[in-house]
């Protein structure tokens, strides 16, 4: 597959922010165990990555991002 250099603008649906590329590689990669039987590579690295990158960049912050117990009232 080939790959296809991109300087400019990505705009992540999911996390509803834009990010900057300068010259950035992007390409998609075979996995045969994904859903479409492909994954997505930015620079190399796919979304599991950034999910690690963005979860230790919060943590030097002192966020806690890791979804936990959800609080709330208990109707009985």
């Amino acid at each position: 597959m080939q790959s296809y250099r991109y300087t400019g603008e990505l705009h992540s649906i999911k996390y509803n922010q834009t990010f900057k590329a300068d010259e950035t590689v992007l390409q998609f990669k075979p996995d045969k165990d994904g859903l479409s039987g492909f994954r997505f590579t930015i620079n190399g690295d796919d979304d599991v990555r950034f999910k690690q990158q963005r979860k230790e960049f919060y943590e030097r912050l002192g966020i806690n991002i890791e979804p936990g117990q959800k609080q709330g009232m208990k109707l009985h």
